[in-house]
């Protein structure tokens, strides 16, 4: 069986943390999620902060 695709969300604003992020850990079998960038190190901890919650449930 194939390892699922890796991917990168570029951006950690108000949509990627309430919509991209729980619906990405919906289909965690088929897409890994690799990496979080923004523009700031805030923004992007933030967000991996909430998929690692939302992950864990």
């Amino acid at each position: 069986m194939m390892k699922p695709p890796q991917i990168a969300i570029l951006g950690a604003g108000i949509f990627v943390r309430t919509q991209y992020i729980p619906r990405l850990t919906e289909i965690s079998d088929l897409v890994v999620l690799k990496a979080i960038w923004s523009r700031t190190e805030e923004s992007a901890r933030g967000a991996v902060e909430i998929a690692a919650s939302v992950s864990q449930k």
